[in-house]
């Protein structure tokens, strides 16, 4: 399950801290007007809240005691996990095969960690 988290994700973080390192020039590029780098610096929050979410959702499965808040704001980080990488494939494009990688990789592993943690997902907040 573990192994799982780290090969669907692994790649994703090293990708999103890249992008931490970048933002302060992302923020600068769009208060001096420049909006096309706007797309990225919302792929790179959406995609921050949706590795917490995970991160959240993995201890929910590995451990079920374990206390993570409530199920409604899981949700929404997960779905912002989600939309950042419908961002990112409208950014980048969906045509090589090094976007399995990117973008349907996570999206299976983050599928089946919903489905694992489903229980707790259907509670109500």
């Amino acid at each position: 399950m573990l192994l799982e988290l780290l090969i669907g994700f692994g790649l994703l973080v090293y990708l999103w801290l890249l992008a931490l390192t970048m933002s302060p020039i992302l923020v600068v590029n769009l208060i001096e007007g420049n909006i096309s780098t706007a797309p990225l610096l919302i792929a790179f929050i959406l995609g921050g809240f949706g590795l917490w979410g995970m991160l959240l959702l993995s201890m929910k499965v590995v451990s079920p005691t374990a206390e993570i808040g409530a199920p409604v704001r899981l949700k929404f980080l997960l779905i912002c996990g989600y939309l950042a990488i419908f961002v990112a494939i409208a950014i980048f494009g969906f045509s090589s095969s090094g976007t399995v990688l990117f973008f349907v990789l996570p999206t299976a592993v983050a599928t089946h960690f919903i489905f694992m943690g489903r229980k707790y997902l259907r509670e109500s907040s």
